[in-house]
């Protein structure tokens, strides 16, 4: 017996889209698409393409030129020796990192050359003129050197205090604190050196410079306590009172004792009549 075939009336069936079919259409042509998509924009991608290369070539050729310019300031720092040949290199390169370097070689040259004021304004340029320079804090460590030795004390001390102030792991912050006890160690206030002395101990355990934080402090120490010291050693003689007179020793004076008698000499004989 053949199936039946009516549908069953508990099934629906799938909705029929209300849009008929046209007949004889096709799928739409994507490389023709893309043909068309082209010829209406295919100057806006070239365009941008040209911008992007450009950019490219433009960025190469300031990286080669940076690299030459650097090349030849390096070449020109290593042969200047002269604070005349330096200060030439700065000029020539003012806005380059090179001028950073010359600025601390410059730096050290005046100093040896005993001419304090001049090596502090070559650091001062060189932390106005390069803040982010890598090395800015040697920058500050030579300022506040340069302002001590020419008896800035107080321009000195602010130098180091800036110096101190920077990241905890700047090598230039436990050179700095020691440099502020030094200065306030020369003014006599050894409260204030003891405890620049001891933030150095108490902040970098075990390095180097709290091993020399901790000589120090032992000669701070000494040092306050040395006029106590020879005050006991050598006392001042006592003053006596004026009310009360002056004490006199009593004189023991020993009884003269008359000679005893020879028995070997002669008594004396009367004189003749």
């Amino acid at each position: 017996m053949r199936p039946s075939s009516r549908r069953s009336s508990n099934v629906t069936p799938p909705p029929r889209s209300t849009a008929s079919p046209t007949p004889g259409a096709t799928r739409p042509d994507l490389g023709l698409e893309a043909e068309i998509f082209w010829d209406r924009h295919k100057m806006k991608v070239i365009g941008a393409l040209v911008l992007v290369l450009a950019a490219i070539l433009g960025y190469t050729l300031f990286l080669y030129f940076r690299a030459n310019a650097l090349g030849s300031a390096n070449a020109q720092l290593s042969a200047a020796k002269t604070i005349d040949e330096l200060k030439k290199v700065i000029s020539d390169h003012p806005s380059s990192v090179v001028a950073g370097n010359a600025y601390l070689v410059l730096a050290q040259r005046q100093a040896e050359a005993k001419e304090y004021e001049a090596a502090a304004a070559s650091a001062k340029a060189l932390t106005e003129n390069f803040p982010d320079y890598p090395l800015v804090s040697a920058a500050w460590l030579a300022l506040g050197a340069n302002l001590e030795a020419a008896g800035k004390l107080d321009q000195a001390d602010a130098a180091f205090k800036t110096a101190s102030e920077r990241a905890a792991n700047d090598f230039a912050v436990p050179l700095a604190l020691l440099a502020r006890a030094n200065i306030a160690k020369f003014r006599g206030n050894s409260t204030e050196a003891r405890r620049f002395l001891d933030d150095v101990m108490a902040r970098y355990p075990g390095s180097a410079p709290a091993m020399q934080a901790e000589q120090e402090k032992r000669f701070v120490r000494v040092v306050a306590t040395a006029p106590a010291a020879a005050a006991v050693v050598n006392p001042a003689p006592a003053t006596p009172k004026p009310d009360s007179p002056p004490a006199i020793a009593p004189v023991i004076t020993k009884p003269v004792l008359p000679a005893p008698k020879s028995e070997s000499t002669p008594a004396a004989t009367p004189p003749a009549k």
